[in-house]
């Protein structure tokens, strides 16, 4: 269903992958089935791993655990184990003498410090986990062949089909499902095919150790996007942990009571050397630098650009070049403060706590921001480069339940949450305080089916919008307040296949064996493509009337050529970066583009653009990266020499609050503590001021003269009231649905609109104030089942015909013939209109009322010639 892309992790330079094969809702969230190689071997959920176990050799009793690769020490008591690792932000396992899944007396739990929970039997095999509002999942052992996976009420999720401990099959609650194919026996078992939940197979080959070679998609081998790992030293792989509901393996170093191997010995990654993508070649190297007690990882891109990279031990950057140039450099305490140097040479300061979370940042211009955390780990307070704070409070579950903006200042805004006892959000509110019972509290409310989907949602005016779903969560029927349902169709992949409006109209896609979209069907059967080459990037697309634009790539992937249905071609050019050098059009019109040199000031940014006919523009910019100086020159003609350039200041926080222009005049903006525009003052000293409401809609504006425009909404942030300076209001009314079905000016002209179930207008009224019939009038629309306009008639209040329009549209929707009224009866005009395009879209005829004809012809993509009918 869904895949990352292939990588290699430094500074081990281990191959990574992970797939996300099946996926259903639950209360809590999705349980996913997550297949993923790290470490050398296939996991099935690293997180549902058992616990394996060494013994201490003086007593017997467990001394080290090992999960999923991490290794936990004993702290102090054989009740504990911390993981090393993560100190900075501890993850524990202790023993228990009761768990909510076995009623077993003894077992173990694993937990980190935002109270996520995983519980495992004595032996270490997985039980159940439960999130920090204790929504649990748990795992029911039927046999040493089938398993089952149940959500908190105890719903199927999945049902797991084994061979001799090795999934071979998972199937979710909708009968859809995965399969695991196995060649080898015992220890030396390799997963070598999956039929994915559309029934394509996805293969893998190993070297003589066990490590991946090969991913090899559903196109194959030859047609597909087909990734190579080759490998510097290959290590025999460890076995596979495509399983659930093993019991952990002890360890005893002594050889008195299991194999004599340590924890830390159990496990392998093969080093990587190469890997072939899409993109080509890249290869690495890792070096351990014994006396720095560092690694060093040489690398070369598909470019063939050589970066390389200072790790410490514990996996930290600290160091990057790249062909030779310093781009990143990192001074690191090992405890609180490291200072962060860029490619420009401009530093940046971190200051952590404890944890190894920011509390402080100084930027290279000096301006500093701040966070506080709590003892979960989560933000509880920030203070920007202004000095405005921001405020989080969570409840006992760690749910975020009050979010402040500016704390303290006029434009404060308080958002706030509540929760059921399964901690899904049951309604939010937004107000100025915070307080129960503010008047200007806006809130907005949910309700969830039994399998954690959101059913409805109840807006701050009290209409509801009502969502179904199917087995595994996709969103299958949503009922607005009008009572007008749409539906949604899936594949097995939950892609959508089919949307179907209120009115029965039908939207259809498909997609090939690797989920990508291939194409797109409006209700009258009008279809658009996709092709894709083998390494999944768009090579062409074609709409409904056969035009076919073509994509073409250089070894790398990027983008060089797009070919219209004309002919027509456009080119870019990149430098070993990826970054646009050169653009070049149709007319063959050359714009190129030119970055900052390592090593400089400017490195890595944009700092020219050359344009046709000797114009430049030239960039710079401040030392947090904003573009300050924009300089445009004429280098040839009669205007070489002359340059016009503009200027923009900013704040701290990296708000523009004054900008010159080329003649030399300045506007100056003001924001208030939210960011919003407060004031902005013109070059000869006039300003312009600006209110809003709570939710960040312009609701006054005076301008430089003391008129005064004024804006009321609604708390759907519709436009309710608008004032003019001289008095007049005009109003607007809404129905539940959103949709604007009233406006009256300040003359007192009244507008209606009427809409038909798919939101389409259908009826627009408009009276005048004098209520004479002739002054007002009425207009019905006209749609095709793509939704499209194919016409209208308008009458005045009498019922008399004012005019009417019929209109032809092609597969792309554009007008090709349209037929027009004017007046009724012996006074009636009529007359037609035609049009047609070129491959490309432009017009190269137009057919006049009377017959007549005007011919456009192009060259390159620009008009050469028009005749004249």
């Amino acid at each position: 269903m869904s895949a990352s892309a292939p990588s290699v992790r430094q500074p081990n330079g281990e191959y990574r992958e992970t797939h996300i094969d099946l996926r259903v809702n639950a209360l809590g969230g999705p349980i996913d089935i997550a297949r993923s190689w790290s470490q050398g071997r296939w996991w099935l959920n690293p997180a549902w791993a058992p616990l394996n176990f060494e013994l201490d050799p003086l007593d017997g009793s467990a001394r080290l655990i090992e999960r999923a690769g991490l290794i936990y020490e004993r702290s102090g008591s054989s009740e504990l184990f911390i993981s090393k690792a993560n100190s900075y932000a501890p993850v524990v396992i202790r023993k228990t003498t009761s768990n909510p899944y076995s009623g077993q007396a003894e077992g173990w739990q694993w937990s980190d410090r935002l109270g996520n929970t995983i519980d495992y039997d004595r032996q270490g095999r997985i039980l159940g986990y439960a999130n920090p509002s204790g929504v649990q999942v748990r795992f029911a052992y039927d046999s040493a062949h089938s398993i089952r996976i149940l959500d908190h009420l105890g719903q199927l999720a999945y049902r797991l089909s084994l061979q001799d401990g090795l999934v071979t099959q998972v199937q979710d609650r909708a009968g859809r499902s995965v399969r695991y194919h196995w060649s080898g026996a015992g220890e030396q078992r390799r997963l070598s095919q999956v039929t994915d939940v559309a029934g394509h197979t996805w293969q893998y080959r190993y070297d003589s150790h066990g490590q991946i070679t090969q991913r090899i998609d559903p196109l194959g081998e030859q047609q597909g996007d087909t990734i190579t790992v080759r490998y510097a030293s290959s290590v025999a792989a460890p076995p596979a942990q495509l399983s659930v509901g093993s019991a952990g393996q002890t360890y005893d170093p002594s050889g008195a009571s299991g194999p004599r191997h340590k924890l830390r010995h159990i496990w392998g990654a093969a080093r990587v050397a190469q890997l072939i993508d899409s993109r080509g070649a890249s290869s690495t190297s890792v070096e351990y630098l014994k006396e720095k007690r560092q690694y060093q990882v040489s690398q070369t891109d598909h470019r063939g650009n050589h970066i390389q990279i200072i790790y410490d031990l514990a996996g930290f950057e600290l160091a990057r070049s790249f062909n030779g140039q310093a781009t990143h450099r990192r001074q690191w305490d090992g405890n609180y403060h490291s200072i962060v140097t860029n490619a420009r040479g401009l530093s940046t300061r971190y200051d952590y706590d404890h944890n190894r979370q920011i509390t402080q940042i100084i930027h290279p211009d000096g301006s500093r921001e701040s966070s506080q955390y709590n003892a979960r780990g989560q933000k509880t307070r920030h203070v920007n480069e202004l000095g405005i704070v921001s405020t989080w409070q969570y409840d006992q579950a760690g749910r975020l339940i009050e979010h402040i903006q500016a704390a303290g200042a006029p434009e404060q805004k308080a958002h706030r949450w509540q929760y059921d006892p399964y901690g899904q959000a049951i309604r939010y509110q937004l107000s100025p305080t915070g307080a129960p019972g503010d008047p200007q509290t806006i809130t907005t409310a949910w309700q969830y089916d039994q399998y954690g989907n959101r059913s409805s949602q109840t807006d701050a005016l009290g209409h509801t919008t009502h969502y179904q779903y199917d087995a595994v969560g996709n969103l299958i029927a949503r009922t607005d307040p009008l009572g007008r349902t749409s539906r949604y169709q899936y594949n097995s992949r939950s892609q959508l296949i089919a949307h179907t409006s209120a009115l029965g109209h039908t939207r259809r896609f498909t997609y090939d064996a690797r989920g990508q979209k291939t194409q797109s069907t409006d209700p009258l059967g009008h279809s658009q493509s996709t092709r894709y080459d083998r390494h999944g990037r768009i090579q062409s697309q074609t709409d409904a009337l056969g035009h076919t634009t073509g994509y073409h790539y250089n070894q790398y992937g990027d983008l060089i050529q797009t070919t219209s249905a004309q002919g027509l071609s456009s080119t870019t050019e990149y430098d070993n970066e990826g970054r646009p050098t050169h653009q070049t059009d149709p007319q063959g019109n050359r714009i190129s583009y030119h970055y900052g040199a390592k090593g400089t000031e400017q490195a890595d940014l944009l700092i020219q653009i050359h344009y046709p006919g000797g114009l430049q523009t030239h960039y710079q910019y401040d030392q947090r990266g904003r573009k300050t100086v924009t300089t445009q020159k004429a280098t040839i003609g009669p205007g070489a020499g002359q340059e016009l350039r503009t200027t923009t200041t900013y704040d701290s926080a990296g708000q523009a609050v004054a900008h010159t222009s080329a003649a030399g005049k300045t506007t100056l903006t003001e924001y208030d503590s939210l960011g919003r525009v407060r004031a902005s003052t013109d070059p000869d000293g006039h300003s312009t001021h600006y209110q809003y409401n709570l939710q960040d809609q312009t609701t006054r504006v005076t301008d430089a003269g003391g008129n005064v425009h004024q804006y009321h909404y609604d708390a759907l942030k519709r436009l309710t009231q608008e004032t003019r300076p001289e008095g007049g209001q005009t109003h607007y009314r809404y129905d539940a649905a959103g949709q604007l079905i009233e406006r009256t000016d300040p003359d007192g002209n009244a507008s209606a609109w009427q809409y038909d179930l798919d939101g389409r207008t259908t009826h627009e009224s408009k009276t005048h104030p004098s209520g004479q019939a002739t002054l007002s009038q009425t207009t019905r629309y006209h749609y095709d089942a793509a939704g499209r306009l194919s016409g209208y008639e308008q009458h005045n209040g009498a019922g008399q015909r004012i005019s009417q329009a019929t209109y032809q549209l092609d597969a792309l929707g554009r007008t090709s013939e349209e037929t027009l009224s004017y007046g009724q009866g012996s006074n009636a005009i009529s007359a037609s209109l035609a049009q047609s395009w070129n491959a490309d879209g432009q017009k190269t005829s137009q057919t006049y009322p009377d017959g007549s004809t005007a011919h456009y012809h192009y060259e390159q993509g620009l008009l050469k010639t028009a005749s004249p009918p």
